[in-house]
Parts: structure tokens; sequence; C-alpha cells
């Protein structure tokens, strides 16, 4: 499986762009992270932006109030968005892979 956490990064450090926001980008967004962008702060967008093109089957962050919160008020959009992407705190990984002992 795979899974994206939240991280945060430097200003300019690779992949911290949105997509066409580089100066080799263009004017070109994308559709995804636009949509997103109507959910989440854009720190936020870009990561589950990047998550859900990689087809994680995870993204796990300690973010309850702007990430897990926004996720149960847009359940229909975000699945739309995101597949069938799992969104968890450490916590709930753990139990849903049988970790916990």
């Amino acid at each position: 499986w795979r899974c994206a956490c939240q991280w945060y990064e430097s200003p300019g450090a690779w992949g911290s762009a949105a997509w066409g926001e580089a100066p080799w980008g263009g004017d070109e967004t994308d559709p995804v992270y636009d949509r997103l962008l109507t959910i989440f702060d854009a720190e936020d967008a870009v990561h589950v932006a990047h998550a859900a093109h990689s087809k994680c089957d995870y993204f796990l962050t300690l973010d309850q109030k702007t990430i897990l919160n926004r996720i149960e008020i847009n359940r229909e959009q975000v699945r739309e968005l995101c597949g069938a992407m799992r969104f968890v705190s450490p916590e709930q990984l753990v139990k849903e892979l049988g970790l916990s002992s």
C-alpha cells in the first residue's frame, strides 16, 4: 500500500509548487488541485493533490482541524477527487492495519 504523510516543505523546495505555479509550468493548473482548494487551505490542498495523483491508499496526518474535520464535512466531494484514499491519523492507521498489540 502507499501512504502519503503530510509534511511541511520550505519555500522553493522541489515539489512544493502546485502544477502551473512554477515558472516552467505555464498558466495551466491542475483541476484536482483547483477543486481541492474549495475544501482545504492551499498548503493542504497541494499535499492532498499530490497524494491523490500518486494513487495513495492512505493520507496520514495529525491535522484534525483543517484536514480530517473537513473530510467529514465534504466526504462525497473528496471521494470524487481522491478516490478510495483514506484520510487517517497515526492511531487510525495502526488500528486499520492491525499493527496494535
